[in-house]
Order: C-alpha cells, then sequence, then structure tokens
C-alpha cells in the first residue's frame, strides 16, 4: 500500500486534524515510514497531503495548519 493511500487515516474523520488521536498517531506513523521509503523529497509528500485535504474541501488556511502539525509529528520520529 502507497504512503498516500494511508494519508486519509491520519486524519480526523470530521476534523481533518492530523494525529489528532491515539489511533490516527499509529496510522501516521506508518504512513512517514512508508512516505520515507517511497519519496524523493518532502516537497512530493507535503503535495500529497495538501491534495487530500484540499480533495475534502479544507481551507488553505487549515491546510497550512496540518502541515505544520505534519513537520512537528514527522521531527518526533525522526529523532
Amino acid at each position: 500500500m502507497s504512503f498516500k493511500d494511508k494519508i486519509p487515516g491520519c486524519f480526523g474523520t470530521v476534523d481533518k486534524i492530523f494525529a489528532g488521536h491515539p489511533l490516527d498517531q499509529g496510522r501516521a506513523k506508518d504512513m512517514l515510514i512508508a512516505a520515507l521509503q517511497e519519496t524523493e523529497s518532502w516537497s512530493e509528500f507535503e503535495n500529497a497531503i495538501r491534495e487530500y485535504l484540499s480533495g475534502e474541501g479544507c481551507r488553505s488556511e487549515h491546510i497550512d495548519k496540518q502541515i505544520e502539525r505534519v513537520k512537528k509529528v514527522n521531527s518526533y520520529f525522526s529523532d
């Protein structure tokens, strides 16, 4: 399964907040590991998340906040 297929499971069903629930956090870790193995750049990874959230009807402000959360969670797992 591609990391792109795992993106939806990392966000709340209603609020679309990244890794906001313990189950979402576990799925986020799996998705981040898959993304590290599959992607060549942060830009490619970020674009996939932006496309998903945009497709879910999220506003740009919300998307930007979630990208910041992704960066924070990513740094936690990469330490």
